[in-house]
């Protein structure tokens, strides 16, 4: 079986690092985890290797994850979205909508809440 490819996208290095190690640590050595700090990586990525999983942070320079979750899901359609900020209120209602985004993750994002939204994904693969 092919490793597992995962798209972690947020404009904040440190965010994005600390993200990368969590998922590595939950995920092992049979997954490759791809990184991008802005939307044009982001989209070229997920066109190119068809990620299993995109965590897209909202607040970012350009387009918001939730206008990029709409431009991956055209690009790679069985890539899973989980929407990743800062500012939970605000967004709940859009990401409850959102027919692309399996789940929303309010930053800091934990181990458990990773682990349990990769449990809730729309697309999984058996």
């Amino acid at each position: 079986m092919e490793n597992m490819k995962y798209l972690v996208v947020d404009d904040e290095k440190l965010i994005l690092n600390d993200e990368v190690r969590m998922l590595e640590n939950i995920l092992g050595d049979d997954s490759e985890i791809l990184t991008a700090d802005n939307t044009d990586d982001a989209i070229r990525l997920a066109r190119e290797e068809q990620p299993y999983v995109a965590f897209l942070d909202v607040n970012m320079p350009g387009m918001d994850g939730f206008e990029l979750s709409e431009v991956i899901a055209s690009k790679s359609p069985k890539t899973n979205i989980v929407i990743v900020t800062g500012h939970g209120e605000q967004y709940g209602h859009e990401a409850s909508v959102n027919q692309n985004v399996s789940s929303i993750l309010l930053k800091p994002v934990t181990k458990l809440e990773l682990q349990d939204a990769m449990l809730r994904l729309k697309n999984p693969r058996i």
